[in-house]
């Protein structure tokens, strides 16, 4: 299918022999920018269908070339063959609408159905103290879309918005809080979330949720407890938001809090200077991915996966390629109960006001993480490009896996993946070598561990001495 943002590809490969992957590349003008990641492919002479979607970064109304590349194994060498070229044209505004308060915000994405990509020029839409609901369902092939109108600034929605309705994409917008009185008497003067999720198959891509007061600038979850599926974030700057004066709101104002959902792709976000958790899961979340996201400087974790018990509990998390640091607590940890299958690897962690690492749960599997300084380009909590790299970085190069854009737009791999949300340019030299933990046991075999690998600064292992990698203490 193709939308206004992002699209699937559809090929055919035959006579695959043992070990053969495929990806799709494709570009617009003359070139092939971006590539989907490798696929396995399975050994068989029959002619085999394959896709591989590709959910944001692609621009409406723009005509593109794309083509599927096979690669196997043969005598000790890797043969590639490269299929024909395809064209394809995403789709453009199919509606389009101008500032406005909540009235005609509303009856704007009331106009919605499915396979719109509904546009919406510069300026303001809504207003505080309001809720404003997109309730019709698209499909995969035909989503609901509302995003910034091609060529102008980003709109500022203001007031509460809720995706009831499934297959429905938010692109390009800026969430402004504090969303004003919406009727939730939990928080200070009726405050609210800036988008909460229910639909499923739900997307906010490129996208700004800043200031929000009370309880998370995104919320995924039910009012039923029944999980929600398939929701992506992706490519958003999501910063200061929570109650920043008061400690009775400490633990529950989160950049990002998925609730009882399922299937989460949360990918190339920038989340810095919220109150509590820059990315919480609570009470049940299952099989989602949290990959190569920035989470910087937020006053209580950076990333928790956490569980209350109840079933199903949570499992089969991955926490991979992101960089934490500079957290006033933990950089990655666990709480409460949780199921099996919750993997820690590959993420670079550092500067954390506690410890890298803490798992009183029990429940997640560490492996090969990161503890160096990641070296950024621009000050700690600064704009979005301050999360550049520098020469040097750890974080260079060697992530395991990655989305086919970073939060800029730039195409992964250049030189081998890099961990976080920025992808560097070539020629970009990475650090020779980083201090890696793999242990997920008590804090004394994980000092064994880092201390074999004899690649950790002193001030890394004082630390580690002093309240454990992987600290077990009651909190």
């Amino acid at each position: 299918g193709i939308a206004g943002t992002f699209a699937t590809f559809n090929g055919s490969v035959t006579g695959a022999s043992a070990g053969a992957t495929y990806h799709f590349q494709w570009g617009s003008g003359k070139s092939y920018r971006y590539a989907t990641a490798d696929l396995a492919l399975a050994a068989s002479p029959a002619a085999q269908p394959v896709s591989a979607p590709v959910y944001a970064g692609l621009a409406p109304a723009t005509a593109y070339h794309v083509r599927l590349v096979v690669s196997y194994p043969s005598g000790g060498t890797t043969i590639t063959k490269t299929g024909r070229a395809s064209t394809f044209t995403t789709k453009g505004c199919t509606k389009t609408a101008r500032p406005g308060g909540h009235t005609h915000l509303q009856a704007f994405v009331d106009s919605l159905a499915a396979g719109d990509v509904g546009c919406l020029d510069a300026g303001h839409y809504g207003r505080r103290g309001t809720i404003t609901l997109i309730s019709a369902s698209g499909t995969a092939a035909a989503p609901v879309e509302l995003m910034r109108a091609p060529g102008q600034a980003s709109p500022v929605v203001l007031g509460e918005l809720r995706l009831g309705g499934d297959y429905e994409t938010l692109s390009g917008l800026i969430f402004a809080g504090p969303t004003g009185n919406v009727g939730n008497a939990t928080c200070p003067g009726g405050q609210d979330l800036l988008v909460w999720i229910y639909g499923g198959y739900d997307q906010i891509d490129h996208s700004v949720l800043r200031n929000d007061l009370c309880r998370a600038a995104v919320y995924v979850g039910t009012d039923s407890g029944a999980p929600v599926p398939g929701t992506r974030l992706l490519a958003n700057y999501i910063r200061h938001n929570g109650i920043f004066d008061n400690p009775q709101y400490a633990n529950v104002d989160q950049g990002i809090y998925l609730g009882e959902s399922t299937g989460a792709l949360v990918a190339d976000n920038i989340i810095v200077d919220n109150v509590a958790y820059g990315i919480v899961t609570w009470p049940n979340v299952s099989n989602s991915e949290i990959i190569d996201n920035t989470v910087v400087g937020n006053l209580m974790d950076g990333i928790g996966i956490e569980g209350d018990g109840s079933s199903p509990l949570s499992s089969g998390n991955v926490v991979q390629d992101n960089i934490s640091t500079d957290n006033g607590e933990y950089g990655i940890r666990s709480y409460g109960t949780l199921g099996s299958g919750n993997l820690v690897d590959d993420n670079v962690v550092y500067g954390n006001g506690l410890s890298p690492f803490y798992d009183p749960a029990n429940g997640l599997t560490f492996t090969s993480n990161i503890l160096a300084d990641p070296l950024f380009k621009g000050p700690a909590e600064g704009p979005p490009g301050s999360y550049a790299l520098q020469p040097g970085s750890p974080a260079l190069g060697t992530a395991d896996a990655a989305q086919p854009q970073d939060y800029f737009g730039h195409p992964r791999p250049q030189q081998g993946a890099d961990i976080g949300a920025w992808e560097a340019p070539p020629g970009c030299p990475a650090a020779s070598a980083a201090c890696r933990i793999t242990s997920s046991g008590d804090p004394a075999s994980s000092v064994r561990a880092v201390t074999a690998s004899t690649s950790c600064p002193v001030s890394l292992m004082a630390s580690a001495r002093a309240g454990g990698y992987i600290s077990s203490s009651s909190r």
